[in-house]
């Protein structure tokens, strides 16, 4: 067995895939079919279910006049009045022994406050003329059911091209350049204390089965979910086959700035979160890659990955470098990328991160495991339907960032160099930086992009990827600096990560600014709170002309009003965040202000990397009795 090859995979990569080798035994695979494309097929082709069949109890709805039978045939009338219509990768599964909740819709209007500017005295000339682009025209959109089903019905159609590219294709056109990206090796075999070392938000949504079970959030359900989480751990590692993820995962919503004006319906982001034990355990493999990820950009900047870069403190020069100039650039905005993912450029990411870790069983387990529930995903919804849908990205998944940003990256490989669009010949031609699905691609071919060119590009990505991207949404400059750039030009400067470069100096976009400023997630009570939220802007490096013109422009204006309503006759304009003054006195009533946010009351994290979970003795000996069964949480026992 030790001397069957892997795949005809690039020699220089031999070593690496000798770390899929495990992958065969767990499926008892034939010699001949030893190879990764034999090995995904048997992945992909995985339907996890419970010993029932279903991952819930037969029950009635209010139109299904029958007990639910997955493999009995529904009649016409009986689909249509499904909540998401069923596709090749949107199947009904099942029905929740319990009622499954939504929010309300809500939508807050935009803020008044943000218009005066443009007939105010303190506008900058500069931005004379673009009155219209400063006025408040964004409506922040609160996440619910109403908002969130079109993008799970996105979520579930099919791909529109179905001869997609097997995960083996996928991974022949990027495996040559992983070293590019910046994966990290990691030497540990991911040890089972790990588990209590992993980091979460204390507020967030614990999962459909752990909110009911063990609390409202994850800081209350943690103390329980950590026991359930470590029994499947000893499942997963020490079962003779693969074990697959079959839980739930619970929809939430997360609001969003969107103009009305455009005529399109109201939409928000949906956010899929796993139950609290699952997620621990994605936990296990995803932090200890971030983290070491950060390492790795910051030892070498030309990695490719630019996946949570912090652009202040002169974090913002990798983008300079990136688009130095004499560069031919260009900026790709994907439509509903997280949704539109398939299935295999889900599994070709999963393999680019088993990469990471040394050859060991265990992991290659571990790994089946998190990708299973990763890809087929049981998605419980409102009137207790359970959904599995095979297509998209879970945003609420600690891998979700990670997964997003390898899967653009793939598929950014695979189309580039298979269609060689722009002239390009091998992975040496070109430079890429993404983050989630921010893209940059840079030409070191110095091949140019003509406008002709974009309608063919979008067609390309559709055709081969699946991916959206609008002829209109192609954003190409040649980089040349000096004085060839007007005011508008500027703004259409290469972007990532809402920053670009001008000149050699940051800045961003007058149309980002004005949505984050006028459309703050937060609530406005007064003109102080609005300069306060200005304040914020300091530290971010704007130093584009437009965007300038706008942060002094509100700077003044806001002060004004901020003098006018309290009566301070010796308010200065060293007030001004954006002024030239260098002295910024403290916002001492900020602190002391009864409707400061209530993140800045809260208690630390319960739980840090370099620390065991600080849980009260009588806490621990509670937990320690306590026993819930498995299959609650997709792991039969």
């Amino acid at each position: 067995m030790d001397d069957v090859s892997i795949g005809n995979i690039n020699a220089e990569r031999e070593k690496t895939w000798e770390r899929r080798k495990p992958l065969a035994e767990l499926f008892n695979m034939r010699p001949e079919d030893y190879d990764l494309s034999g090995v995904v097929k048997k992945i992909t082709n995985y339907k996890p279910v419970n010993n029932n069949g279903v991952p819930s109890i037969e029950k009635e709805t209010t139109f299904l006049k029958r007990p639910f039978k997955h493999d009995r045939p529904l009649s016409s009338s009986e689909r249509s009045q499904l909540p998401l219509p069923i596709t090749s990768c949107c199947k009904w599964v099942g029905l929740t022994d319990f009622p499954v909740g939504t929010w309300m819709q809500n939508f807050r209007q935009p803020y008044g406050w943000f218009d005066g500017l443009s007939d105010s005295k303190h506008l900058n000339p500069l931005l004379k003329g673009k009155e219209e682009r400063l006025l408040s025209r964004y409506t922040l959109v609160s996440g619910s059911w109403q908002t969130n089903k079109s993008l799970l019905v996105d979520m579930g159609k099919p791909p529109a091209n179905k001869d997609n590219a097997s995960v083996y294709e996928l991974l022949d056109y990027s495996i040559d350049r992983i070293d590019k990206f910046g994966l990290p090796v990691i030497s540990s075999k991911l040890p089972k204390w790990w588990l209590r070392a992993v980091t979460m938000n204390p507020d967030a949504n614990p999962g459909v089965l752990t909110k009911r079970l063990f609390g409202a959030n994850k800081r209350a359900a943690y103390g329980k979910a950590i026991i359930v989480a470590s029994r499947i751990w000893d499942k997963i590692v020490t079962s003779r086959s693969a074990i697959c993820d079959n839980s739930l995962w619970s929809v939430g919503g997360r609001a969003r700035k969107q103009d009305m004006a455009k005529g399109k319906p109201p939409e928000s982001r949906i956010i899929l979160m796993p139950e609290t034990p699952n997620s621990i355990i994605a936990s296990v493999i995803a932090q200890p890659i971030i983290k070491e990820m950060k390492k790795v950009s910051t030892a070498n900047p030309d990695v490719e990955c630019f996946m949570g870069h912090d652009v202040t403190l002169g974090g913002w020069s990798r983008i300079k470098e990136f688009t130095k100039e004499g560069t031919p650039t260009l900026e790709l905005d994907w439509e509903k990328f997280d949704s539109t993912i398939t299935e295999n450029v889900i599994v070709a990411s999963f393999c680019l991160l088993r990469t990471v870790f040394p050859e060991s069983r265990k992991i290659d387990k571990l790994f089946l495991f998190v990708m299973s529930g990763f890809v087929y995903k049981n998605i419980a919804i409102k009137q207790r339907f359970i959904y599995r849908i095979t297509r998209g990205v879970p945003s609420g998944s600690p891998l979700t960032s990670l997964i997003v940003t390898l899967s653009n990256w793939v598929c950014l490989n695979y189309v580039l160099r298979k269609q060689k669009l722009f002239g390009i010949e091998s992975g040496e031609d070109y430079k890429l930086a993404v983050a989630g699905d921010d893209t940059l691609i840079a030409f070191v071919n110095n091949n140019t992009f003509k406008l002709e060119d974009a309608k063919h590009v979008s067609d390309t990505f559709r055709k081969e990827a699946n991916l959206k991207v609008e002829p209109d949404d192609l954003n190409f400059n040649e980089w040349m600096g000096g004085e060839l750039y007007n005011l508008d030009d500027i703004e259409y400067s290469p972007s990532l990560l809402k920053t670009m470069i001008w000149q050699g100096l940051p800045g961003r976009r007058l149309d980002d600014l004005v949505k984050s400023i006028s459309c703050p997630e937060s609530k406005m009570i007064s003109y102080w709170s609005v300069l306060a939220t200005l304040r914020g802007y300091t530290s971010l490096p704007i130093m584009t002309p437009l965007g300038r013109a706008l942060l002094t422009s509100l700077g003044a204006f806001v002060s004004e009003k901020c003098r006018l309503q309290d009566g301070e006759s010796d308010f200065d304009d060293v007030y001004n965040p954006f002024s030239p003054n260098t002295y910024l006195p403290k916002f001492e009533s900020i602190v002391v202000s009864p409707c400061v946010s209530d993140k800045m009351n809260r208690d630390p994290p319960y739980l840090t990397k370099d620390k065991w979970n600080g849980l009260p003795d009588t806490g621990w000996k509670a937990v320690l009795i306590f026993k819930i069964d498995l299959d609650l949480f997709g792991v039969s026992e």
